[in-house]
């Protein structure tokens, strides 16, 4: 079983919730939920049971602030940062509920229109 550093990652029967996992900084993209996300994403596609995928925001605060500014300061802002995080973006075929709990900002607005469904919390 695979397990990540900053996506969360649970099959619930045919139910996979998808956790952005980083609430300290607001659960903002860095290089490495990108490549999370993109594992992520292909092993929903190809789990034969997982019906739907359930997207949502460690913590309280944030669903995703977006890209990870600090990271980005440090090593030289490249456009286009939280490219190829989306659910379209990686082919997922499969309907996606995007659960947003908290502040969502910049590029996880991506996450939110590629998803199939949105529902927010206040």
């Amino acid at each position: 079983m695979t397990t990540y550093e900053t996506v969360g990652y649970e099959s619930v029967g045919s139910v996979t919730v998808i956790t952005l996992n980083r609430p300290e900084q607001l659960n903002a993209v860095n290089s490495t939920m990108k490549a999370e996300l993109r594992e992520a994403w292909q092993r929903f596609n190809e789990d034969p049971h997982a019906v739907v995928a359930v997207l949502t925001g460690a913590g309280e605060r944030a669903f995703c602030a977006g890209a990870d500014l600090k990271q980005a300061a440090e090593k030289g802002f490249q456009r286009g940062q939280t490219s190829w995080v989306t659910p379209l973006d990686n082919n997922v075929w499969k309907p996606v509920v995007c659960a947003v709990n908290g502040v969502c900002a910049g590029g996880a607005l991506g996450l939110d229109a590629d998803s199939d469904i949105v529902v927010c919390s206040d």
